[in-house]
């Protein structure tokens, strides 16, 4: 059983190359999340909803870790019936990704704790392909997503790169880790409209605004866009020197 386990492991290394697989680096990854107090975005399997816990104990030697109780309160009777939690989270801007089972639930200080064992793999991008250049204190751009030929979506750019852009999205906007969109338009100035295909990387609710953060990745880019892009980032860069 162990050598099944082990090889389970080699594999999804293999396949992905972001996959953290050894409990020993799971451990320090995990331990970095509590100890900075990272906010977690959690999806239950059963529900669209996303909500909110956080990392309250990390147990190498047990291999083992202990989840806050899912808020607002319908996550927590969710997460019992469904026993799967997929969980994302940024740690130090650079997205990290996991799903455990839950093994045991307690009460400590009239909350609920969820007891996890380590995930089969735990996903850290270490590498940004792309250097992101935050607003400062300008205007930021907004951004319309469309959701569906009915809905178009407004928000705010809060930071910009070539290959993707951090975004402000209303709370109740429903999105997926991994869902296409088509014709996002992100708009610099009045008549200045960039348009681009862009996939969800990660979602995770602002405890702060009522507010979802989402990170997206362009998709698609011809040589066209990428040579705006880089005319935006450039004068978004200039405009941040002058503060």
């Amino acid at each position: 059983m162990a050598d099944t386990d082990r090889k389970s492991r080699n594999r999804s290394a293999e396949l992905d190359p972001n996959a953290v697989t050894d409990p020993l680096q799971q451990a320090q990854i995990l331990r970095q999340l509590l100890d900075n107090r990272c906010l977690l975005s959690v999806r239950v399997p059963c529900s669209e909803s996303i909500f909110v816990s956080a990392i309250l104990s990390v147990n190498r030697d047990e291999n083992s870790l202990e989840l806050d109780e899912l808020t607002p309160e319908p996550g927590h009777l969710l997460a019992v019936n469904s026993q799967q939690l997929d969980v994302s989270t940024t740690l130090l801007g650079v997205l990290v990704s996991f799903s455990v089972r839950i093994a045991r639930v307690s009460q400590e200080g009239g909350n609920w704790v969820y007891v996890t064992h380590f995930p089969n793999e735990l996903v850290y991008e270490q590498q940004r392909e792309y250097y992101r250049i935050d607003m400062g204190m300008m205007a930021p751009p907004t951004i319309e997503i469309r959701v569906d030929d009915q809905t178009v979506v407004k928000g705010e750019l809060a930071n910009l790169s070539l290959g993707g852009a951090l975004t402000q999205l209303p709370r109740q906007l429903r999105l997926n880790i991994g869902d296409r969109c088509q014709g996002c338009k992100i708009k610099f100035a009045k008549t200045d409209i960039f348009e681009v295909d862009a996939e969800i990387r990660h979602v995770q609710p602002d405890p702060k605004t009522n507010a979802v953060k989402a990170g997206l990745l362009f998709v698609g880019l011809d040589p066209q866009q990428l040579r705006a892009l880089q005319k935006h980032t450039a004068n978004i860069e200039r405009q941040n020197m002058r503060v």
